[in-house]
């Protein structure tokens, strides 16, 4: 359970604004420029004329400097390319053009490698043509060269009267690419051909030290006064003539590198600039005010349950609060149902003093590029939340809060578009702290543990992950009864922001304008303090009709209304049917009924803990590996028993997968060197070599003797699903030979290995219902003759020629063992179709999101109970090995397993 339920709050946002992705890359904030005379203005004029600008069909390439690309000993990759509309097509290869005209890439002869091409629409409606370079950037060996530190930039930028900053247009461009580097870069265009990058493609995880290492190289003899962090280039001096000097000696040294700048991007003597997270001046250098505006503008609670969420955000971080339970005393005292919901000036003091504890020390921390960076990221469905933080004596510090309302655009994503619209604002905000340096995200959503592997991803995701490629990061899953401030600061919308002037719910505004003009013609409906009723009709406990007024709900609000009436502890995540009625009791709104649906349908506690009601069930495997006697033979482990008078505690079953035929072998232990010796010896010189083995997924099955034994014959190893014995045939005997041993032992449970020679030759002498004869005799040609046999006739028709007898005998075993392969076939159509008429596979695909069963076990020492743990668990789908077989891997610890269809569930 997530902060946002364990508390009930509602949630406050009205202060902030809705931007979409794209709209926040153009947004900029102009720094008001130094009061220069006319003749500084001239001055200044003279010198910027003096910088190399990129034209239309212009840009520069430097001449210092070649990147290479070393992928190591990495097996070159050829991925098929995205495909694409006609009229996507047609714009791509007018973007080509232009790249080939500005020299960025050209067609490639011969390349072993093939990246994917995004085509990515502008708000101009034209499109940018990007490399897809996840797979490149997981193989290519990362330099390590270091990013300059921020600290020490924003350290001497301080206390300047003149502060200019030059921007490189498209910077990575303007590397070249090492000729032999140019290959790695290959990607198709439909119907056009095969090209590679001239120069570094955006995208790239090694592109960011690459520029860096130019830049210093140009500029590192030059601080105090010049200072660049990736493709920003910072002047700064205390005088206008001085600042001139520099600007000239800059302008110079980059024409010499061919390097060209973004005239439009680029700022000449201003007074203040907001730089890396930073406001620089000449009175020195403070925290931008958005690093914890969310935090400051956090809004005075209405309720109890508002003043729970704000405590809720404050414990998180109240070790580092000195004095916590004192300060909020007058808060908690609100919380208590007992006590009257009254603001004091008591509760109003130590809501502020709260407030400040937060985004100051020891709280709010300063930085420290030597140690990593974790973000924290969340979405509600009406804003985003994030929270940059350092591990500091093992605890996690926050260093920049960030929030951010919606879109209603954006509120109509999915869950995990908004989860991953929450990472990709997460992160560009925290840009200046965390770009060229290895950091972790945290989410509480599983399926964006795999962004960055995500195949055939939507127009909209291509987007995004080509924007996150430039980072070196990895996503981890955080359980959201941890991800606690994120998830806070995910929800901070007040409600004032679902008055009737602000709800975008178009229905509900109509709606309460109607009602409120017209009272007479919309009856059912009826305004109260700007808030829309309902009239609704129902059955009362006797079962007749009742009418009842119920609150009418925008848009906005409805997801929330059902996370409080699902999620919350006194809601215990019921049915859809419970959760329908008890919201119905009170709201209203159209289509009521989808929505919940949907909603606890796709609720990830609900998948994890409850079993599936699915009648998805997986059919029967139509195939069959083996056709000829031990080809295949099913091996197993039974046991342990009770130590036998010979010192035997397991016993070893093999089963001929054709014949059925039965070696059973008592065991001191489930030993991987013995068993081999005994296949060796007993199985393979005196039966036959098989061509696979199928096993279980025991640990003397996956040993080193034992797969130095299938490498050494070269066997193939086939094992089962994991929890899903009916797979191997030797399972079956298993209860057979358990219930025979049952039937023979007496009370002195020693004597249970005494009997099994008897046993393996009471089961080999049966006629086997799937052959239609005796595995000895499918083996043999002749029945086993025991001592039951009290009186055998002698066979009448034997032939004299012991020649005859032998060809009669072979001649015998060639058509039963046909008659056998037959007899198989036809009976499993046969149970197949009877099988399969109530069954339907699902189907899985690779990359697959599924939830599997978890199999926990009780633990006295752990003190956990199987029974109150979750059912299933997140996983992903990395191969299908069959029909019904697939390889999954936890999403939350990353392991991997084979586990069968029936262990599997989407919902």
């Amino acid at each position: 359970m997530d902060f946002w339920n364990k508390f009930g709050v509602k949630p406050i946002c009205c202060t902030m604004q809705a931007t979409t992705a794209e709209e926040e890359d153009e947004q900029t904030t102009e720094e008001p420029m130094k009061d220069l005379t006319s003749e500084e203005r001239r001055l200044l004029d003279e010198v910027v004329a003096r910088f190399p600008k990129a034209g239309a069909g212009t840009l520069g390439r430097t001449n210092i400097y070649e990147h290479r690309i070393d992928v190591g000993d990495a097996v070159p990759r050829k991925q098929r390319y995205y495909p694409m509309s006609q009229y996507v097509l047609q714009e791509v290869n007018r973007e080509i053009d232009r790249m080939i005209a500005l020299d960025v890439i050209k067609e490639a002869n011969f390349s072993p490698w093939n990246n994917p091409l995004v085509a990515v629409k502008k708000k101009t409606g034209q499109y940018r043509v990007c490399l897809d370079a996840r797979h490149l950037n997981s193989v290519m060996v990362n330099e390590g060269y270091l990013i300059p530190q921020i600290s020490s930039i924003i350290g001497n930028l301080g206390g300047c009267s003149y502060i200019s900053t030059i921007d490189l247009k498209d910077a990575f461009w303007q590397l070249p690419l090492h000729p032999t580097s140019r290959p790695l870069t290959a990607f198709t265009v439909p119907s056009r051909g095969h090209f590679q990058f001239k120069v570094v493609p955006f995208g790239l995880c090694t592109a960011s030290q690459a520029l860096a290492r130019v830049m210093t190289h140009l500029f590192a003899d030059m601080e105090p006064f010049v200072f660049h962090y990736l493709d920003d280039i910072v002047i700064c001096s205390r005088t206008f003539e001085e600042h001139l000097r520099v600007l000239e000696e800059v302008a110079r040294r980059l024409r010499a590198a061919n390097l060209t700048i973004s005239a439009e991007k680029s700022k000449f003597c201003r007074e203040e600039i907001k730089y890396l997270g930073y406001v620089l001046n000449e009175k020195g250098w403070q925290v931008d005010n958005e690093k914890v505006e969310c935090i400051v503008r956090f809004p005075v609670p209405e309720s109890r349950r508002d003043v729970q969420r704000f405590i809720g955000l404050c414990n998180w971080y109240r070790r580092f609060i000195v004095d916590f339970a004192r300060t909020a005393a007058p808060l908690t005292e609100l919380t208590k149902t007992k006590t009257k919901f009254r603001w004091t000036s008591q509760a109003e003091e130590a809501f502020l003093k709260l407030k400040s504890m937060l985004v100051t020390a020891p709280v709010l921390i300063m930085p420290d590029y030597t140690k990593p960076f974790s973000v924290a990221c969340d979405a509600s469905d009406v804003a985003i939340g994030a929270v940059l933080t350092q591990e500091i004596d093992g605890d996690e510090h926050p260093v920049c809060y960030f929030s951010q309302k919606l879109s209603s655009s954006e509120r109509k994503y999915s869950v995990t578009e908004r989860e991953c619209l929450a990472v990709i604002r997460a992160i560009e905000k925290f840009r200046g702290y965390i770009e060229g340096v290895k950091f972790t995200v945290h989410c509480d959503h599983a399926a964006l543990s795999y962004l960055k592997s995500l195949k055939n991803p939507t127009a909209l995701m291509s987007r995004w992950l080509l924007r996150l490629n430039a980072f070196d990061f990895e996503i981890k899953y955080r359980k959201g009864s941890i991800n606690v401030v994120p998830d806070a600061l995910s929800r901070i919308v007040s409600v004032a922001t679902f008055s009737a002037n602000c709800t975008e719910d178009t229905w509900y505004k109509k709606t309460l304008e109607q009602a409120s003009r017209k009272p007479n013609s919309f009856a059912d409906f009826r305004v109260v303090n700007n808030e829309l009723y309902k009239n609704c009709r129902s059955r009362d406990e006797t079962g007749a009709f009742t009418h009842q007024w119920r609150k009418a709900v925008p848009q906005e609000q409805r997801k929330e209304i059902i996370k409080r009436y699902h999620d919350a502890p006194a809601a215990a995540h019921l049915g859809i049917y419970k959760t329908m009625q008890k919201i119905k009791s009170h709201f209203y709104w159209p289509k009521m009924q989808d929505d919940i649906y949907h909603y606890v349908r796709n609720c990830e506690i609900c998948k994890a803990s409850k079993s599936s009601n699915s009648t998805l069930m997986p059919t029967m495997d139509a195939t069959k590996p083996a056709k000829l006697p031990w080809e295949l033979i099913s091996i197993d482990f039974v046991g342990p028993f009770t130590r036998s008078k010979q010192g035997n505690t397991v016993m070893l079953v093999i089963v001929d997968w054709v014949t059925k035929y039965v070696v059973i072998q008592a065991m001191r232990a489930a030993d991987a060197a013995k068993t081999v010796e005994f296949l060796e010896n007993e199985v393979f010189l005196k039966f036959s070599h098989p061509r696979i083995i199928l096993s279980d997924n025991g640990k003397q099955f996956q040993s080193v003797v034992f797969r130095s034994m299938l490498a050494r014959h070269k066997i193939q190893h086939m094992k089962t699903a994991y929890y899903c014995p009916m797979v191997n045939n030797a399972e079956r005997v298993n209860r057979v030979l358990v219930t025979c041993i049952r039937s023979l032992i007496d009370d002195d449970h020693r004597n249970w290995d005494e009997h099994l020679s008897s046993i393996a030759a009471a089961i080999n002498s049966a006629k086997h219902e799937s052959t239609g004869v005796s595995p000895h005799y499918a083996n043999f040609g002749r029945e086993l003759l025991l001592f039951t046999d009290l009186y055998q006739l002698q066979d009448m028709n034997t032939e004299k020629d012991a020649k005859q007898s032998q060809d009669r005998r072979l001649a015998g075993i060639q058509r039963i063992q046909k008659f056998i392969a037959q007899r198989i076939k036809e009976n499993h159509e046969k149970s197949k179709q009877r099988y399969d008429l109530r069954k339907r596979s699902a189907a899985y695909k690779e990359g697959d999101i599924v939830w599997r069963r978890t199999f926990e076990l009780s633990s006295k020492v752990d003190k956990i109970n199987q029974k109150l743990k979750p059912k299933f668990t997140p996983a992903i789908i990395r191969k299908v090995l069959g029909v019904n077989l697939y390889e999954l891997e936890d999403v939350v610890t990353g392991r991997t397993g084979r586990y069968h269809d029936k262990d599997i569930k989407t919902d």
